[in-house]
């Protein structure tokens, strides 16, 4: 999975611009909404420091207003992949 960030906004968040995780690090993802009502796509990562806001977190996506369901469809995407891929270390496939 890739993240790709603005300069601006890596700058704002201190990461960089690119973020590859690997599927083995995703433990899931969730949908949040901002104090605004914005719908962020907030990515679980092994290992990594859970931010205590979206706005600092390299694994968040603030999402475009028109593209909530999408948001929603892609969250259950990445849950259902990281299930497998956890079904699949633990021998279960």
């Amino acid at each position: 999975m890739t993240f790709t960030r603005s300069k601006f906004d890596a700058d704002q968040r201190r990461t960089r611009r690119l973020i590859h995780v690997a599927w083995d690090d995703v433990t899931g993802a969730e949908l949040q909404k901002t104090g605004k009502g914005r719908t962020v796509v907030r990515v679980g990562v092994a290992g990594a420091t859970v931010a205590t806001g979206h706005r600092h977190d390299p694994y968040a996506v603030k999402v475009r207003r028109k593209q909530s369901e999408a948001a929603s469809r892609l969250v259950e995407h990445v849950n259902e992949e990281a299930a497998a891929h956890r079904r699949w270390r633990e021998g279960g496939r």
